[in-house]
């Protein structure tokens, strides 16, 4: 899905509830796969570490997005298998507020058309050469976000009303703000996927499964203070197999 600071989607226009939709999904030869499911807290979105990297990178385009009617759809082909005895996940579309946030009217015809068949009008690049700035030093850049443009108050309190099943399609719609930090939170679990920078490296979580949640931004913020204290000046990718193994290891504690 990534090439260098972009990754590339499918764009199809679609009427839905009488008006044009810009409706951008994963090209059919992404590998990510994701599950859904509904906990105590609310709906969250489990995958593995490589997909949690994806993810994140489309979810900060998302933020960036400023067409109207514009969403982002993970269609059928994008979720991972049904496991028995466990509820099936469900297709899910991602917007930020200040654009047209699709009503649950929208989204009952939207899922009448899934999987989509129509074939793809183009491919899209999507920049999130940010976010990759962002990763270098995400506490300056979360005090950057204080005065941008943009911002506003919100807690992840608000996940409840972000993140809503309508229709049979899971709803997530909050602040550009909000999803910049969700999406810099899960790159930075993402990291854990990427390739150390020590040839005899073979500590590989790759297909590790991470849950996509309320807490993410909290749990983020833990291991990113942890990594500070134990390697200061080094990102996750400069960490050896020992020492990335450790800062996993922290994680699964949380």
């Amino acid at each position: 899905m990534q090439s260098g600071s972009s990754v590339r989607v499918h764009r199809r226009k679609l009427f839905l509830e009488g008006a044009p939709w810009s409706v951008l999904t994963p090209r059919p030869t992404d590998a990510s796969r994701y599950a859904t499911s509904a906990v105590t807290t609310g709906w969250q979105l489990e995958c593995d570490v490589a997909s949690l990297d994806d993810f994140a990178h489309l979810l900060w385009a998302t933020a960036f997005q400023h067409h109207a009617r514009t969403i982002v759809l993970f269609d059928f082909s994008t979720l991972l298998p049904n496991v028995e005895g466990e509820a099936d996940s469900l297709p899910f579309v991602m917007t930020h507020t200040g654009l047209d946030v699709p009503s649950d009217a929208m989204l009952a015809e939207l899922f009448a058309l899934l999987p989509l068949t129509t074939p793809s009008e183009g491919t899209v690049r999507l920049r999130t050469a940010g976010l990759d700035r962002a990763l270098v030093d995400p506490p300056a850049f979360l005090l950057l976000e204080r005065d941008a443009e943009d911002a506003v108050e919100w807690t992840s309190g608000e996940w409840s009303t972000w993140v809503t099943d309508a229709s049979g399609v899971l709803r997530i719609a909050a602040p550009a703000p909000a999803l910049r930090a969700y999406a810099l939170a899960a790159a930075e679990f993402g990291q854990f996927g990427w390739e150390s920078l020590d040839p005899t490296d073979d500590f590989n979580v790759s297909h590790e499964f991470v849950a996509f949640d309320r807490s993410i931004v909290e749990r983020a913020a833990a291991v990113r203070a942890f990594r500070i204290s134990q390697f200061p000046g080094r990102t996750c990718a400069d960490l050896a197999g020992t020492e990335r193994q450790r800062l996993w290891e922290f994680t699964q504690r949380r």
